[in-house]
């Protein structure tokens, strides 16, 4: 799914008089720049996140957090972290988190209830007390839906197309 398309011409870029493959390829090029300037992918994307909590509060890195979407939260209840980074908070890529700890490919993580978490679309999780000390994976979707006509999304369209705008321009 693109960002914008040919549909969004008279709306977003009006001026742009390019057509077909160029002006597909002006539009991926503005919409890799937006996600670039963003650091992360803008339209809806699951994610997977491995986080040690440390409090009930935990913060996914990715946002808008999209609460209809199913999310999953699996835990390991006891690990062992390696003492080169005892309280290390920093969100984990999967290959760190079985550098350093005792979490190995092998290991079983359990599907929490979601009773005991609650997600809110800026990414702010809240978790049971009993999961704090646990290692989570976290499988979610994050970004924005750029069929809807939502304003932080035509507020999105409307920077990628002065990025097309400018680009076609030169």
């Amino acid at each position: 799914m693109s960002m914008l398309d040919e549909a969004d011409r008279s709306k977003y870029f009006p001026f742009v008089s390019l057509r077909g493959d160029a002006l597909s390829g002006a539009i991926l090029s503005a919409e890799l720049q937006a996600n670039s300037a963003a650091g992360r992918n803008l339209e809806l994307t699951q994610y997977v996140e491995f986080i040690q909590t440390f409090s009930p509060l935990v913060t996914l890195r990715y946002y808008p957090v999209v609460e209809s979407k199913i999310m999953r939260v699996e835990a390991v209840y006891e690990y062992a972290v390696s003492s080169s980074r005892p309280f290390n908070r920093s969100f984990l890529a999967e290959d760190e988190v079985l550098k350093y700890s005792e979490v190995t490919e092998d290991t079983v993580f359990t599907d929490i209830d979601c009773s005991q978490y609650q997600v809110d679309r800026n990414g702010l999780l809240r978790i049971s007390s009993t999961l704090v000390g646990s290692w989570l994976r976290i499988t979610y979707w994050a970004g924005f839906d750029f069929t809807s006509e939502a304003i932080e999304v035509q507020q999105l369209k409307s920077a990628v197309a002065a990025i097309l705008n400018y680009e076609a321009a030169k």
